[in-house]
């Protein structure tokens, strides 16, 4: 069987943005490292992570900036592997870490991992000690053999890099005689032009620190060869995130307004509508979450709890602060299809979207019932915009079954009322099926991260595939919502 590895090179993550380093620092890159390892765990099928050296740059004891990022690397479905480059230099700390394994194996295939010595004038070698033990681990082993160190390992002359080793010459005379099938590298940030040589190919992995702050999967067929894809973080084209939280929303993690604008600025998010949970403002959590009373149709509101006012004000400071912000509301909807806003939010927010939580029993025979006409009830109100998550509310985390025979009287529903489909992987597997229906029938598709976490903001790289893999090749500008 094929293998597919994710590839990460130069992070440079750093707790602060200046130190006595010259060279790239970036505190954003936990949340770009956050977002490869949802990919990861969105897409599926990926056999194993590495990251090829210079995972921060801090200065002094770098103990805690690398725990930070352990702690990222540890939310993978799969086995990683982490290298130091020449800016890991308290490999002390790193060894802590990430102690380098002597390999690593998967069915078929063996991961050789390096921790090469860093020489003055951006060279390295590699010690006797690791050439004995590539020809050691390479003596009886039948599978294809995958090297892994930081800086550029090309045969002398082949590539157009200053960086390297100063025994390269032996080494890669020793990978072809070998029969090393992957040699990866970091640490030349514009990365290089893959490089057969024999049996092997040579291949430098872009920085993910800088613009448009790629990563890469590399997959092996069966026969050796090796193909790769660049999956950038950074969107080509400016995108409109429609589903976002606060720090009102009761399940928000670390959401905070700067650091949003800088991921902005970064990633090329244009617009991001601020969408909080209307029963949010109006319950405490223990009464919001047991639905016990507000989803069966209770009209109290206790008003010690109402903190819409405060929401109101707080999303007008945001957009005041930064007009790239839309102010809005994910409004709720109970059993009876009363919705969960008053006059003050309607008439003084800007783009709300409906979203259906709950249900009595999502597994009784009535739930599919009930969810067509919740959902008609937001819609029917003309100033919904959006069904937010369709379907979620029967499969959580895809744990469940949606009822296909809902699709067709749903995507009507949406076309007659003008209100588009929310594409969303919070907690969430969409249909392919149901957004392929949508495609066809002209609805408009919201791109929506739900955003409760920093790393999710305008986060779309899986829904991108998700589009293309269910048959759409056109242009997403076209078929997306734009705000």
């Amino acid at each position: 069987m094929p293998t597919t590895i994710a590839l990460v090179a130069d992070p440079h993550f750093a707790l602060q943005s200046s130190g006595s380093q010259r060279c790239v620092r970036l505190p954003e890159a936990r949340y770009l490292l956050q977002r490869i390892v949802e990919y990861v765990n969105i897409t599926g099928g990926i056999d194993l992570l590495c990251v090829a050296g210079d995972i921060v740059v801090d200065d002094g004891d770098t103990r805690e900036a690398l725990g930070i990022v352990k702690a990222i690397l540890d939310n993978l479905p799969c086995p990683y592997v982490v290298i130091p480059g020449n800016r890991d230099q308290n490999r002390e700390a790193f060894a802590e870490t990430f102690p380098l394994p002597e390999h690593l194996d998967l069915p078929g295939v063996r991961i050789i991992p390096f921790a090469d010595s860093i020489l003055p004038g951006d060279k390295a070698e590699r010690l006797p000690a690791d050439i004995a033990r590539t020809e050691r681990l390479c003596h009886d082993f039948r599978g294809r053999v995958i090297t892994l160190q930081h800086l550029p390992l090309y045969p002398p002359g082949a590539a157009d890099c200053r960086s390297g080793y100063i025994n390269a010459a032996e080494i890669c005379a020793q990978y072809r005689r070998l029969g090393i099938a992957l040699s990866i590298s970091g640490h030349e940030h514009r990365g290089l032009p893959t490089l057969q040589d024999g049996p092997c190919a040579y291949h430098c992995v872009p920085a993910l620190c800088e613009s448009p702050y790629p990563f890469q999967l590399a997959t092996m067929a069966d026969d050796g060869r090796c193909s790769f894809r660049t999956i950038k973080l950074r969107h080509d084209q400016p995108v409109h995130d429609c589903h976002t939280h606060s720090c009102f929303a009761y399940c928000c993690v670390d959401l905070d307004v700067a650091i949003e604008r800088r991921l902005m600025d970064m990633l090329n998010i244009e617009r991001v509508a601020v969408t909080e949970h209307s029963g949010h403002l109006f319950f405490t959590a223990k009464d919001y979450w047991s639905v016990r009373d507000w989803f069966r149709g209770s009209p109290l509101r206790p008003p010690e709890n109402d903190r819409s006012e405060a929401y109101l004000q707080h999303v007008k400071d945001m957009v005041a602060g930064d007009p790239r912000f839309l102010s809005g509301l994910e409004v709720d909807i109970d059993r009876n299809g009363q919705l969960l806003i008053n006059d003050r939010l309607r008439h003084n927010l800007d783009f709300l979207i409906g979203a259906i939580h709950f249900l009595d029993d999502p597994k009784a025979a009535d739930a599919p019932e009930l969810f067509l006409f919740m959902a008609e009830k937001l819609m029917a109100t003309g100033f919904i915009r959006v069904l937010a998550h369709p379907y979620r509310v029967f499969a959580w985390d895809g744990a469940g079954c949606k009822p296909a025979h809902t699709f067709d009287p749903l995507v009507a529903m949406l076309k007659r009322y003008d209100v588009a489909a929310e594409l969303s992987f919070h907690h969430n597997h969409p249909s392919p099926e149901f957004f392929r229906k949508c495609l066809d029938a002209g609805v408009k598709i919201s791109f929506g991260s739900d955003t409760h976490r920093l790393f999710k903001l305008g986060f779309f790289n899986p829904h991108f595939d998700f589009l293309r893999n269910i048959g759409y090749d056109g242009d997403f500008q076209d078929i997306a919502l734009r705000i």
